[in-house]
């Protein structure tokens, strides 16, 4: 109980930094290299992949498994569509959903 408690006044506190304005998020790409950034860096590599099981569920659910997790992004299967989806944090503030085409 302890535990969900913290979760859900975590969540509330993003949710209300957010609407003030005071939450971004944004990712950094770093080049390779130097410390400094001095090196030539090269192109991107893969170095981590990760499978996990996806569980059908519904947009604003998934928005909710993403601000609990504290991710920028997070990815479900549309219970509505049964495909597969992503919902993200824009730099604007407000959240974006990608969706194939149809």
């Amino acid at each position: 109980m302890a535990k969900l408690e913290h979760q859900l006044h975590k969540l509330k506190t993003r949710l209300v930094a957010r609407q003030q304005g005071k939450l971004h998020t944004s990712a950094k790409v770093t080049p390779r290299g130097g410390v400094d950034g001095d090196e030539p860096g090269g192109e991107p590599r893969l170095v981590k992949s990760k499978r996990f099981a996806v569980k059908p569920m519904t947009v604003d659910e998934a928005i909710l498994q993403m601000e609990l997790l504290g991710h920028s992004f997070f990815f479900f299967e549309n219970a509505a569509s049964g495909d597969a989806a992503v919902v993200y944090w824009r730099t604007d503030g407000d959240i974006g959903l990608i969706e194939r085409e149809r």
